[in-house]
């Protein structure tokens, strides 16, 4: 549950449709890569897209329809800490480059 819990946060959106697994999948279909909501993102250039497509992912993957190929807590944990971590680093560049 999640992937539930990711995608409510990030799309903002209070309860989303059952499946779970069938409503991200028909939100991707089509070319679209995230399910953020636009107003979430700082400055809406391309590292935000990289973001929310990687968020996107990650609760995607934890909303498989097979258990077995959901990915653990443990996992997610730790690919939105390496995402945090990245976004980070890459502000700091941008703040100290525009210095």
């Amino acid at each position: 549950m999640f992937g539930v819990l990711l995608v409510e946060l990030f799309a903002k959106i209070k309860k989303i449709p059952t499946p779970h697994y069938c409503w991200i999948q028909e939100q991707l279909q089509g070319g679209k890569k995230s399910i953020v909501d636009k107003s979430l993102l700082q400055d809406n250039d391309d590292d935000d897209e990289l973001l929310a497509n990687s968020i996107t992912t990650i609760a995607a993957k934890c909303l498989e329809r097979d258990p077995d190929a959901r990915t653990g807590m443990k996992n997610v944990s730790v690919e939105l800490s390496n995402l945090l971590d990245g976004a980070r680093r890459e502000r700091g560049t941008k703040r100290k480059a525009g210095s």
